[in-house]
């Protein structure tokens, strides 16, 4: 084995919230690609309990299918309102909840990385240009503005896009975020001499900017990766209990027009961390309704929490990884 390659891998197996979080994400990957195996059927389409469905209550002891055994009663439990269950919601969802965040992290980082590096580096007219674009997209609330979106762009929209929809206007206010912390990191970069040095070889501000600017900006990057994954969650699980609080059950005897104009998701039985999580929260409705059956708020809530964490040790001993200062 290289000397180098030994004291790299020694380096990273020391990094305990890097190795913790890598190995905690493995598993919500793993979980994602291999759900379908679990629970067979169609695995965009959650079987609910149509007696829970139509009378829309919570339900206790539920059978477990978890292939290839039928182990009963567990302790999951039912949601309410659509009666499936609990585990499979998570499970099945998982593979989609890891594609919206790679999506909206994706196209935040891809702007507000690139238009916060070239206001930090090249001062002048582009900061004065960008940063009030900066201001102005953080001054938004994003579920206000998600909001706006859907209510203007969905009625207009074909049928089924208000995901897409939703995902983009997201997008459109968590990149600010990220253009600030790497502006700030910009300005510092652009007064080094190995960027002097690009300069002064003839080297154009593009090339600075994405040869040497943004390489170097990894720690403004991860920092508000976890913030960013935790504000789309967030906005994502006030709009789907929003929904529910609106009537966004027609079988419950609710209006459908209501249903359809707050349904954010392809169907009412597509699986989803958020959708499970309202579900289950909606047991408490009317009050003193569904109050002990726990595993209809407790574990949803628990399973996106393990996720925040997972993801939020990966960044930080990603970057302690990544830090110059910190290697061997």
């Amino acid at each position: 084995m290289h000397p180098r390659w030994g004291r790299s891998s020694a380096h990273l197996l020391s990094n305990f919230p890097l190795v913790t979080g890598m190995a905690l994400l493995g598993i919500f990957v793993l979980i994602g690609l291999f759900a379908p195996l679990a629970y067979p059927g169609d695995p965009n389409s959650l079987p609910v309990d149509q007696n829970v469905f139509t009378r829309c209550k919570m339900s206790s002891a539920p059978t477990l299918q978890l292939f290839p055994f039928s182990l009963g009663p567990h302790p999951l439990g039912q949601t309410a309102h659509l009666g499936f269950d609990v585990s499979e919601g998570l499970m099945l969802g998982t593979r989609w909840d890891l594609l919206f965040i790679a999506i909206v992290v994706g196209l935040s980082v891809l702007v507000g990385a690139v238009l916060g590096a070239s206001a930090g580096a090249m001062g002048g007219w582009a900061e004065s240009v960008l940063s009030p674009l900066f201001d102005g997209a953080l001054s938004f609330p994003p579920f206000l503005v998600v909001l706006v979106v859907l209510a203007v762009v969905t009625p207009e929209a074909p049928p089924g896009t208000a995901l897409g929809v939703f995902l983009v206007g997201v997008s459109a206010v968590l990149w600010a975020p990220f253009a600030q912390a790497v502006r700030a990191q910009a300005r510092i970069l652009a007064r080094q001499p190995f960027v002097e040095a690009a300069r002064a070889s003839g080297a154009r501000w593009p090339r600075v900017v994405l040869r040497h600017i943004l390489p170097n900006c990894n720690a403004a990057v991860l920092a508000q990766v976890p913030p960013t994954v935790f504000s789309l969650l967030f906005v994502m699980g006030a709009y789907q209990y929003l929904g529910l609080l609106s009537g966004n059950n027609p079988a419950c005897g609710h209006d459908s027009q209501a249903a359809g104009a707050f349904l954010l998701l392809p169907s009412y039985q597509f699986p989803e961390w958020t959708w499970v999580l309202a579900n289950g929260t909606m047991g408490w409705f009317p009050p003193g309704v569904g109050t002990d059956q726990w595993w209809g708020y407790l574990l949803p809530v628990g399973w996106i929490v393990l996720f925040l964490l997972a993801l939020t040790l990966f960044c930080d001993g990603l970057l302690t990884y990544l830090s110059p200062f910190e290697r061997h």
